[in-house]
């Protein structure tokens, strides 16, 4: 089979545990890295313990209320 070329085809920029490059398939112009490598990067990220402080959820609307004013902020 005979492929031809495009610029949007390339391969994912990411490096495998061993050190190789990754040599799964890409459209470039959506993404530079494949699902998997992206994937792990979001477990990576989601374990990280700045994205899970006490601060979101009912506390972030208590900041706000203190900071904005409870009057100023429409409530959702």
């Amino acid at each position: 089979m005979i492929m031809g070329t495009s610029k949007d085809f390339g391969t994912c920029k990411a490096k495998k545990k061993n050190g190789e490059n990754c040599c799964s398939f890409v459209n470039v112009s959506q993404c530079e890295y494949c699902i998997y490598h992206l994937q792990q990067a979001y477990k990576n990220c989601s374990r990280r313990s700045e994205f899970q402080s006490p601060c979101s959820g009912r506390g972030l609307n208590q900041l706000r209320n203190k900071v904005l004013g409870k009057h100023e902020v429409g409530l959702t």
